[in-house]
């Protein structure tokens, strides 16, 4: 049981981005913010939940710009600024 709780412990601190669109009319946009909630309150905080206003089922590179810079930020790769 010390494994399980000690793999919960780090699993909590990886960062997580959870992206969701209003006009989703597949995966309502509260089963995310739920989501959302459900992880926060499991003691995952290192969550940022993006909810994109009128987005339906798909992507857009509005979107995935924010996932990239989102990806970009946590694993480093901003490079040094000149």
């Amino acid at each position: 049981m010390e494994r399980s709780d000690e793999a919960a412990r780090r699993a909590a601190s990886l960062p997580i981005l959870l992206c969701h669109g209003s006009g989703d009319d597949v995966v309502a946009h509260k089963h995310g913010e739920k989501s959302a909630q459900a992880l926060s309150s499991a003691g995952f905080r290192n969550l940022t939940f993006r909810s994109y206003n009128g987005l339906g089922h798909y992507t857009i590179p509005e979107e995935m710009d924010g996932v990239c810079n989102w990806l970009t930020t946590r694993i480093g790769l901003e490079g040094p600024r000149s």
